[in-house]
């Protein structure tokens, strides 16, 4: 019985998809415009993955040499060595490189990279607030933990089910999972991304080629199809045109590249192995694995002590060190390790259990461990205003206690995450008590919300019916005389960001649909016989201010002209262009006045993010707990809201 490894080694083929599909995710992590979706690379990996796997254990049940046991182990023969080996260097690395903030999660996905359930953690920690995958340095093992759920499936699949149903059964599961992720994928981006049942379908794929397509009439249509589907291989990741056209991923263009795949190796028209080229290829495809593992630590901790984008050289430098750090991690320990013949297979299970087990126990008593003096209090803390039950439901008994500072309030905060976070300084600023209605990512626009990639159509229809029900409270709370209105307008304008709106649809959004909700929402409150007056974003970022700070009083590295962690005059004006021009439209054709912070924080060159000791960024646009407060009381919010109120 041949093994995988062995088997794909004599198909150059697959060596060289194997290599061009590292080429394209190493190209796409150093953020290099060559590969504009080179993040399909991991969906050919699936494909191949599916294949070998199913064509080895499919084989070997046939012959009736399949053994379970046999087969774990040289999957955890060929996997484990390189990816444990990784783990406890970023588990290094973390103890002198990483914030506190961050080290929560990052224990999380290395106790994951060991259980092979990353891409669950990863999926369950997509929260507002949450850390940056840019700086996870964990992040790429979802897909490990993809297929080795997969291989634990499969084979059991595979071994209980009669050979005759196994092309059926195959097209039947591939196809629900294909139908499940076109599903899923609209209503939830992140976990259609990271689970398996979505995911299933492009691993199944490879799946059908080892038990369907082995005919001679199969060979000769893939054949035929062999150049075009080079081409698709070719162009799609480098033209990125689903990021083009807009389309959700994994979606259309995944299944493109997938059947792609497909048709390139039923074909098997692999060019001869002697010449240069692909020799060289051959190589890269020999050491993929180790290549994948070793790329993305380098960009995370990079991006960790560089704030803002890392420059051209940065990164060219960080792409060469990675390849570099691949290639050693291949010859010394995947290629020793899997090429040795163990004379008993004890001698290799017990270390890789023993240090799978020090590594998992480690990631798991880490974060309790960890000194909490360690961690700046309040710096990194999600700062939900009133209470982390102001987020939505108007509803619900905990908001109705926690999310009004009396009784009978007589200012309402209305907004999103950028009401949210100004909530409790108008709390302790104003007369009278306050009542905060927000709704992350959901700005005070009636008739109107957005959406990114980690979102979808659902919540924007969710927003427009919270911004009514908000109108609705105002109307029923007879001591409420003040509206101070606050939102992330400048998000409509951000990239991957859709526009709902509630009589039209989707729409291509402009500044003029901005102001014209925002408009109807003053007008609305108006016609309530309510003042109201709107709060301006602070300065905002393209690079974590919150994260920057925090490393900065804790002395951990960082390099690069935005080292300081104030925020660049320039940057901030860009970033408010679109929002400044909204709410200028508002300013004049409602006779509305705004409060600002840029006038207190901001200069000709930059934009302060600390006032005297408190640091007052939680991120690149969110007011941390402490500098909210501060601002709204050094500002004299409380008596510019009385005043600017109309």
């Amino acid at each position: 019985m041949s093994t995988g490894a062995s088997f794909s080694a004599k198909r150059a083929d697959i060596q060289l998809l194997r290599a061009w599909a590292v080429i394209l995710v190493l190209l796409h992590h150093a953020d290099l415009p060559i590969a504009r979706a080179g993040y399909l690379g991991v969906d050919i990996f699936f494909v191949i993955s599916g294949f070998l796997m199913t064509r080895l254990i499919a084989d070997g049940i046939r012959e009736r040499t399949f053994s379970f046991r046999t087969f774990y182990y040289r999957r955890a023969k060929r996997l484990l060595p390189a990816s444990l080996a990784v783990v406890l260097i970023c588990l290094v690395l973390s103890a002198f490189l990483m914030a506190p903030s961050f080290q929560a999660e990052f224990f999380q996905t290395a106790l994951g990279a060991v259980t092979f359930t990353t891409n669950h953690v990863l999926a369950s920690q997509s929260g507002y607030f949450d850390a940056s995958a840019e700086v996870a340095p964990l992040l790429h093992y979802w897909s490990l933990a993809v297929e080795e759920q997969y291989y634990l499936v499969i084979p059991i699949v595979l071994f209980l089910c009669p050979a005759r149903f196994w092309k059926w059964g195959a097209l039947a599961a591939t196809i629900a999972s294909l139908l499940l992720c076109f599903a899923v994928v609209q209503k939830s981006p992140a976990t259609a991304f990271y689970i398996l049942p979505t995911r299933a379908w492009e691993m199944g794929i490879g799946s059908l080629i080892a038990i369907m397509f082995t005919g001679e009439r199969s060979l000769c249509a893939a054949r035929r199809a062999f150049w075009p589907a080079m081409f698709l291989l070719i162009a799609i990741p480098i033209l990125g045109v689903g990021d083009a056209l807009g389309l959700a991923h994994p979606g259309v263009e995944s299944l493109i590249v997938c059947l792609a795949t497909m048709a390139v190796l039923i074909a098997d028209r692999a060019p001869a192995q002697t010449s240069g080229v692909f020799r060289f290829a051959g190589k890269i495809g020999d050491a993929s694995y180790s290549l994948y593992l070793a790329h993305w630590p380098f960009f995370a901790f990079a991006r960790m002590a560089w704030p803002g984008e890392l420059p051209l050289e940065a990164r060219l430098i960080l792409l060469c060190c990675a390849i570099a750090t691949g290639l050693l991690l291949h010859w010394l320990i995947e290629r020793p390790i899997h090429r040795f013949r163990f004379s008993r297979p004890q001698l290799l299970t017990v270390p890789l259990i023993s240090a799978s087990t020090a590594i998992a126990a480690f990631a798991a008593l880490s974060p309790a461990l960890r000194s909490v003096d360690a961690i700046p209090t309040g710096l990194r803390s999600g700062n939900f205003g009133l209470s982390m039950a102001c987020s939505g439901d108007l509803q619900s008994q905990q908001w109705n206690r926690e999310c009004r500072s009396t009784q009978h309030p007589r200012v309402l905060v209305w907004g999103d995450s950028h009401a949210m976070h100004i909530a409790a300084g108008v709390a302790g600023a104003v007369e009278g008590g306050v009542i905060q209605a927000t709704l992350p990512a959901c700005p005070p626009t009636m008739g109107l919300s957005w959406f990114d990639a980690k979102m979808s159509e659902t919540d924007a229809r969710k927003c427009v019916a919270f911004n009514r029900q908000v109108l609705q409270l105002i109307e029923d709370e007879p001591s409420i005389q003040i509206v101070v209105l606050a939102g992330a307008h400048h998000a409509y304008f951000l990239d991957d960001v859709r526009t709902y709106d509630e009589q039209r649809g989707l729409i291509t959004v402009n500044v003029e649909n901005v102001a014209k909700a925002l408009e109807r929402t003053v007008a609305d409150i108006r016609r309530l016989g309510k003042r109201v007056v709107l709060v301006r974003s602070p300065p905002t970022a393209d690079f974590d201010v919150g994260l920057c700070l925090e490393r900065k009083q804790l002395g951990l590295p960082l390099i690069g002209p935005l080292a300081r962690c104030d925020i660049p005059r320039e940057m901030a004006r860009q970033r408010a262009a679109e929002a400044n021009e909204i709410l200028a439209k508002v300013e004049l054709r409602a006779g509305l006045s705004t409060i600002g912070f840029d006038d207190m924080l901001c200069d000709a060159t930059r934009c302060r993010t600390t006032l005297g000791s408190q640091h007052l960024y939680l991120d690149n646009s969110h007011l941390s707990i402490g500098g909210g407060e501060v601002l709204i009381r050094e500002l004299m919010i409380g008596e510019r809201i009385e005043k600017a109120a109309s």
